[in-house]
């Protein structure tokens, strides 16, 4: 469900990282960048295309504020209309990682729609420059994260992270996934809750991987270590957070996962885990 990724004034994401990220985020791509006075943003369905603007106008703009998105479709067509980013008002872009609770409508994907609709409607300024109002948003927002960057004197800051807590930071760049550190490959990267050929039953649950060959007998290449290795354990599995789009390995030979280590998301109902009655647990 996508890469969101901000960027610090003199920081940027590496070329690497944004090739590596587009393998699992493969269906359409963007950029913003706040000079201050103008935010300047362009979209393509290349990667290497939108890599290559990206760079060439940061490094007219060094010390600006940027964003980076890369997609792939929950909701909504495949096409360049549903790129982030998006505008929301004069000089004010939106984009987005995870799933908001709007329902796709004439092939608008749910972001393009909280852009250019529901957000303006809220208030943009009330939902972004007032604690309560950015409380709201968060929880609204549940499990997702947006990043806004405005060169509007509208807003009082150049940018804004909701849910920030859900990402992580490293030199400068702020990171919705881990996506774009490591290849899992086409193979091992799942989601159970997809549509699928077959379904994996474990702990009287049904999981449903994109096709039989996720559940192990692949070869797998782990960047970290350069090397190959053969995957012949039937019970290794890699599971993808519909909400935060952390990509978990478990063992079910040995491991009974219940929620999501990185957010507290139940894999089962995708309710967060102290709200949910999965697994035979009573959280409440």
């Amino acid at each position: 469900m996508c890469l969101l990724i901000y960027a610090q004034p003199n920081s940027a994401p590496t070329k690497k990282s944004l090739r590596r990220a587009a393998v699992q985020n493969p269906d359409g791509f963007g950029f913003a960048i706040n000079n201050g006075k103008q935010v300047l943003y362009g979209k393509g369905m290349d990667i290497e295309d939108t890599i290559k603007e990206f760079f060439a106008v940061r490094e007219r703009f060094p010390d600006s504020h940027a964003l980076f998105h890369l997609r792939i479709t929950t909701h909504g067509a495949t096409n360049l209309d549903n790129c982030h980013p998006f505008v929301v008002d004069d000089g004010i872009v939106l984009a987005h990682n995870g799933m908001l609770p709007i329902k796709e409508e004439n092939g608008k994907s749910d972001t393009r729609q909280f852009a250019e609709e529901w957000l303006p409607t809220m208030g943009v300024k009330e939902m972004l420059d007032t604690p309560e109002g950015f409380t709201d948003l968060e929880k609204f927002a549940t499990g997702s994260k947006l990043a806004i960057l405005s060169s509007n004197p509208l807003l009082d800051q150049p940018y804004y992270i909701v849910n920030e807590h859900l990402g992580h930071w490293k030199d400068g760049v702020w990171y919705s996934n881990n996506s774009y550190t490591k290849n899992y490959g086409k193979y091992l990267y799942s989601n159970w809750s997809r549509p699928a050929t077959s379904t994996y039953e474990y702990n009287g649950h049904s999981y449903a991987p994109q096709d039989d060959s996720l559940m192990g007998h692949e070869w797998v290449y782990d960047e970290e270590m350069n090397e190959w290795y053969f995957q012949d354990d039937d019970d290794l599995v890699v599971w993808t957070c519909n909400f935060c789009d952390s990509n978990i390995q478990y063992d079910l030979q040995s491991e009974d996962p219940h929620y999501c280590p990185e957010c507290g998301t139940c894999w089962f109902c995708d309710k967060p885990f102290d709200q949910c009655w999965c697994s035979g647990i009573t959280n409440k």
